[in-house]
């Protein structure tokens, strides 16, 4: 897409355009969707500087609505041109803060309308680097007029558009605004179509002009003030406050307050001047006084003056005022010595004590609380001293010192008593550096033992392994090792096809000396792969595979157990009364419900070390992660809710970094995870090329979905809560299957399948084009019936068998498919396989194609798929093909997919649950054929 250029408008939207190969085809290949909702045009364009000479350019108009979702979701790491680029940031930027509600109503010439707000200066500045990066083709002026044209300035088209844009979002709200007067018109006039605002009261045609006063008074001023707070230097003296004005663009350019008055009408900071700067310095100090009263003093004389201060309000402004001063755009100096890691303030902090030893089998370690000024811990005579006046500025060894005190409210009567932690909260608070807001330590014993984990002493792999492990394998094993020897757990979240199994496998032959058995739980599909690749790469161990109707329970002896999900649940009470050296669940996302019961059941096995494998610790939700990291590290994170409270809703709902920041340090010692695409990781692997495959219904399709869609909606309508929910389920279900294949929701067992779906036609073009090549397909399908008839139309239409392998087929008889698969020869080149039943742990590295017929409508799980054959071994690039029926529901989710995939920790939920939470018509808008409208109410 890097010829593709961004051109923002004033008034019509996004306009794109090629600076290279035609646009229709640019925009067809890499943004079908929005070729179907933009509409082609013809515009001249004239740059900036150059208003007179026009270039006729052909594009696509993108309304403002559709920009909006384009620019939003567009990657960081996005293959575009700098146009692109700078529009996605301005975007993001823009949704950022309608997100954080720094938006504005503003009223201009009888029309309401909403407004960013760009108070604080780490937003302007943002906006500045946005608008001098953005080139000139992105503020280009498409125009029809002739002669020259008035070209705006970028931070102008900029500004607009971001305007336009969350006046757009918060017109959508459905907050009915207040119940009456000057307030209720305004609310009216501020979400909706309409927007005029004429009040029928006379009192209220002055509202226009004091909001924008407010508005205005809002916004980051010309020229920033500053406050900076100075230490006296005798036990007796007050704290002197000093008011200086700063260059917005470069805040270190700065002068006294009164330098402004002195001024005139301009005055000059650094490289920038500034009119009137009195007035807007006035205006700025007379905010900072409604944000701290105390600062009402610095207008007491004619001029603006410093003002001073007892130890009490110089602590609440350093506790409460500076804070909301920074957020409000003002410069804030603190002594560097009051800050939060400053020798001149005291704080309370957590000692942890223990050591390997202490790690390893025991449930709890000892911590002391302790008082520290800097990096001194002080005994409890100066603690005393300290504490005794309760002044939360005090003057201690001919220096002041600050005590937070809400920081020391924590502190224990006996602080010198040693108490007890839990080793999980232990590390929790160690790794995440606090514990309930206090900050946390260990001591050198302990230091050094997360160090170990951290950075884990090489520990070359078993003379028995008959594998030689790549450089990322060989440190995975090293980590596993470590983590064994202090009888902690882990996840192994590696990329999937990087070799997770031939870590644990190597892992289980290092501790083979332990006369314990290993259990390793997994789907049916792998159990053979399993067991073929621990006979392979580690023929030592003895191998049982406790699976099948007449399973036996001979432990004795044995190494490795090897054992499915499903065995799990049944023998749950015979399997956990053993103690297992190691449990490692593969595909591990099987317990991310952790109400289900094979969550249950997983988390009922004891054992030395537990050990999670999954190529997705996160599908939707970081509820799923809470519920690997549990069975692992039982108790890291504390209870389910606690994580829910702490953890996931400030991050998920929030965005909040600091608390995302603080759980990856949690998490870094005990989760693992590498990805293909790190050149660093592996660089031998060929490429994969996704492609969306459109296909239209026939006329037979386009009968039944109008059919299904008229018949549910009022069964819908007509319906509440869990009803409504089971059959907007089955109208999604009856849906796709008509999209795959009338048949499959006629439930015709026999009969034609042929030139009756759009899909199946297109499928069997794409089956005939790989095998005039020779290469090899997986045809995956979540849908047992379609695979019975993808089977019967291949055979049919190409006279060539294609197994399918579904929940149903016997382990045996999966082992022997995926051998005649990978086999060299060419007598099995297609395979089709069930979702559920062949989506993980198989390696198919002969097939270079694999096509989703239908979609799963979660990225995850459709990408464990695809890398049954895109893994390790793989020779040759992949190509992947998604097949869409156009104008139908399928295309529409399939854009929320990729949104979702593409904006980090969006979720939308597991499966299509989440349809079911939508009103009438938004579930209409989602599920009617382009052009279409259903459900009236004839």
């Amino acid at each position: 897409m890097k010829h593709l250029q961004a051109t923002m408008t004033i008034s019509d939207g996004l306009f794109l355009w090629s600076s290279g190969a035609p646009v229709n085809e640019l925009i067809n290949q890499h943004l079908p969707s929005v070729m179907a909702s933009s509409s082609p045009s013809t515009l001249s364009l004239a740059a900036p500087g150059d208003g007179r000479k026009r270039h006729k350019i052909e594009g696509r108009l993108v309304p403002l609505p559709k920009a909006i979702h384009l620019l939003g979701a567009l990657p960081s790491d996005a293959d575009v041109s700098d146009t692109f680029r700078t529009w996605g940031l301005v975007t993001k930027l823009t949704l950022e803060l309608a997100t954080r509600q720094m938006v504005i109503p503003s009223i201009y010439n009888g029309h309401a309308t909403w407004r960013v707000l760009l108070a604080k200066s780490s937003d302007k500045n943002r906006f500045d680097l946005i608008s001098d990066s953005l080139p000139h083709a992105g503020h280009a002026v498409p125009t029809k007029e002739r002669g020259g044209v008035k070209i705006h300035t970028a931070k102008t088209t900029i500004r607009t558009f971001m305007d336009n844009a969350v006046n757009h979002i918060y017109r959508t709200n459905t907050y009915p605004g207040p119940s009456r007067g000057w307030a209720r018109e305004v609310a009216h006039a501020l979400s909706g179509e309409l927007n005029s605002f004429a009040p029928k009261d006379a009192r209220f045609h002055s509202i226009p002009a004091l909001l924008s006063e407010w508005s205005s008074n809002a916004e980051a001023a010309p020229l920033k003030v500053g406050f900076t707070v100075l230490l006296p230097h005798t036990p007796t003296g007050q704290f002197r406050v000093t008011v200086s004005i700063h260059d917005p663009a470069n805040p270190q350019d700065a002068a006294p307050i009164n330098k402004a008055f002195q001024a005139g009408n301009k005055l000059t900071l650094g490289d920038h001047t500034f009119a009137h700067p009195a007035i807007t310095a006035m205006r700025g100090l007379s905010r900072s006084t409604r944000i701290f009263p105390p600062l009402l003093a610095t207008l007491e004389g004619e001029t603006p003056i410093e003002v001073w201060w007892d130890a009490n309000t110089t602590w609440d402004f350093i506790h409460e005022g500076a804070p909301a001063l920074l957020d409000a755009g003002f410069v804030v100096n603190i002594p560097d010595a009051f800050s939060a890691k400053g020798h001149q303030r005291v704080r309370a902090q957590i000692r942890v004590r223990g050591g390997e030893a202490s790690l390893k089998g025991t449930k709890s370690l000892q911590f002391q609380w302790e008082v520290i000024l800097g990096n001194r811990v002080l005994d409890g005579e100066t603690c005393s001293k300290l504490l005794s006046n309760n002044d939360p500025i005090v003057w201690y060894n001919d220096e002041w010192v600050l005590i937070d005190p809400a920081d020391l409210s924590k502190l224990p009567k006996n602080i010198a008593e040693k108490q007890e932690i839990s080793t999980t909260d232990a590390l929790r608070a160690i790794l995440t550096g606090e514990l309930n807001g206090t900050a946390v330590v260990a001591d050198s014993a302990l230091s050094a033992v997360i160090a170990s984990i951290r950075n884990p002493e090489h520990l070359p792999p078993p003379k028995a392994l008959r594998a030689k492990l790549r450089p990322y394998q060989q440190r995975g094993f090293t980590w596993l090792a470590a983590l064994n020897k202090l009888g902690l757990g882990a996840c192994l979240a590696d990329d999937m096809g990087l070799g997770k199994t031939v870590q644990i496998i190597t892992l289980l032959l290092h501790l083979e000396r332990i006369k314990k058995p290993s259990l390793v739980v997994c789907p049916t599909s792998v159990l053979g792969n399993w067991q073929r690749e621990i006979q392979r790469f580690a023929p030592s161990l003895k191998v049982h595979r406790y699976h099948g109707v007449d399973r036996v329970a001979s432990f004795k002896g044995m190494n490795v157990i090897l054992t499915t999900y499903g065995v799990l649940v049944r023998d749950q009470d015979l399997l956990a009364k053993v103690k297992w050296n190691i449990v490692a669940l593969d595909e591990a996302q099987a317990i991310k419900n952790p109400d289900s019961q094979r969550a249950k059941a997983a988390n009922r096995i004891t054992a030395i070390q537990r050990i999670t494998l999954t190529g997705t610790p996160i599908e939707n939700r970081l509820d799923e992660l809470w519920s690997l990291i549990n069975f692992s590290l039982p108790g890291l994170f504390g209870k389910r809710s606690a994580f829910q409270k702490n953890f996931a809703t400030p991050i998920e709902r929030f965005g909040d970094n600091a608390v995302a920041e603080r759980l990856k340090r949690g998490l870094a010692p005990f989760l693992l995870r590498r990805l293909k695409s790190d050149p660093s990781i592996i660089s031998d692997l060929p490429e994969k090329i996704e492609r969306q495959c459109y296909s239209n219904l026939t006329d037979e399709q386009v009968r039944l979905y109008k059919g299904v869609v008229n018949n549910q909606i009022k069964e819908i309508k007509s319906t509440k809560s869990i009803t409504r929910q089971g059959h907007v389920l089955a109208m999604l279900t009856q849906l796709k299957q008509v999209c795959n294949h009338p048949a499959q929701l006629l439930k015709e067992a026999s009969g034609p399948l042929a030139e009756r779906s759009g899909k199946l036609t297109y499928t069997t073009h794409l089956i005939t084009a790989i095998l005039e090549r020779r290469d090899k397909v997986i045809i995956f399908s979540q849908y047992k019936e379609m695979g019975i008839r993808l089977q019967r139309h291949i055979e049919e239409h190409f006279g060539l068998e294609a197994p399918f392998m579904h929940g149903g087929t016997p382990p045996k008889k999966r082992d022997s498919l995926v051998d005649d698969f990978q086999a060299d020869n060419y007598d099995m080149p297609v395979f089709i396989i069930s979702l559920k039943a062949g989506g993980t742990g198989l390696n198919l590295t002969a097939a270079t194609h694999v096509i989703h017929y239908d979609r799963w409508w979660n990225p995850a799980v459709e990408d464990q798929a695809t890398d049954r054959a895109y893994r390790i071994g793989q020779k040759r690039n992949v190509q992947v093909h998604k097949l869409i029926t156009e104008g139908t529901l399928e295309e529409r989710i399939n854009q929320l997919l990729e949104d979702k995939r593409a904006l980090a920790d969006t979720v939308i939920g597991t499966g299509e649950k989440w349809i079911s939470q939508l009103n009438d018509d938004e579930l209409l808008d989602l599920v009617s054929l382009d052009g279409d409208t259903y459900g009236g109410d004839e």
